[in-house]
């Protein structure tokens, strides 16, 4: 009976220990520009721009889909939590925007969607929504999609050890000394943003997220910690990958970005005033008046 008690105790620590550790910021993913340090004291007023894809992971046999409402509901909650934790660190926000609804997907490959969850389902290409502040802008949207479509890429990129002058998945951007150089074309794309958001810096918040029904939950398991940088993520729980990136748009040097897996409820308004800004932006520096 003790040694059952003991184990009890055992047990319990450890799930505590996991669920703190799931918690802490880590900085394992930050990467800062070469001119981060002198320049970041000079930036005061930010756009905010994101774009998010969540998957619905049901229970049995039923195959995984994207819910639309959910997707436009984390965006909603990444932009208004994201608003109060910049200005918390003393920035200003200039433009909160969400585009596009999975609109960082890759846009020739077809998947399964639905309006909202357990509506009907049916195979689209994304993007699934564009908003109407950008729709009739051509420049414009093509401008943003060109963009949020190279920052996960540009992440695995940057997490290598060796990073090669030229790559397969981003030949139009080059690494130097760990600095990303961007071809002319993504140049222009960030002046176009520039201009459209009357800003010179902008932050884009990327989410990738699953929920999952807690039949499945409870099958799978507690999910890994380990960042994915494909298309896909797996999430034995419901979790939200996010990946930020701060850009000075008058020339396109990444001042600083992260990436970090939350484990939570994409959907769930509370997760982002309890854990989920202070997690991906606690390591952006705080403005110093």
């Amino acid at each position: 009976m003790k040694r059952t008690s003991l184990l009890g105790k055992i047990h319990f620590l450890l799930w505590v220990i996991i669920l703190l550790s799931s918690c802490a910021p880590t900085n394992t993913y930050v990467y800062t520009g070469p001119s981060f340090e002198q320049r970041i004291s000079e930036v005061k007023k930010i756009a905010v721009i994101d774009d998010a894809c969540i998957l619905i992971l049901p229970f049995g046999k039923d195959a995984d889909y994207v819910s639309i409402a959910d997707t436009v509901s984390t965006e909603s909650f990444i932009l208004d939590s994201t608003r109060t934790y910049l200005e918390q660190k003393g920035y200003q926000v200039s433009t909160l925007l969400s585009p596009f609804v999975c609109g960082f997907v890759t846009p020739n490959e077809s998947f399964k969607a639905a309006q909202r969850r357990d509506a009907e389902k049916s195979d689209r290409f994304a993007p699934l929504y564009i908003s109407d502040s950008v729709y009739n802008n051509k420049e414009y949207k093509q401008a943003l999609l060109k963009v949020i479509r190279q920052i996960r890429p540009i992440f695995g990129q940057l997490m290598q050890k060796d990073m090669t002058a030229q790559t397969t998945v981003l030949p139009k951007i080059s690494f130097v000394k760990r600095q990303v150089i961007f071809d002319e074309e993504m140049l222009k794309s960030f002046k176009v943003i520039s201009a459209a958001t009357n800003s010179e810096i902008a932050l884009f918040i990327i989410g990738h997220g699953g929920i999952v029904s807690t039949g499945k939950t409870v099958a799978v398991g507690l999910a890994s910690t380990i960042l994915s940088f494909g298309m896909l993520s797996v999430w034995p729980v419901s979790a939200l990958d996010t990946w930020a990136m701060l850009v000075d748009l008058k020339d396109g040097e990444i001042l600083w970005s992260n990436c970090l897996r939350v484990q939570m409820n994409p959907s769930n308004r509370d997760a982002y005033a309890k854990v989920w800004p202070s997690s991906i932006l606690y390591h952006l520096p705080s403005r110093s008046n």
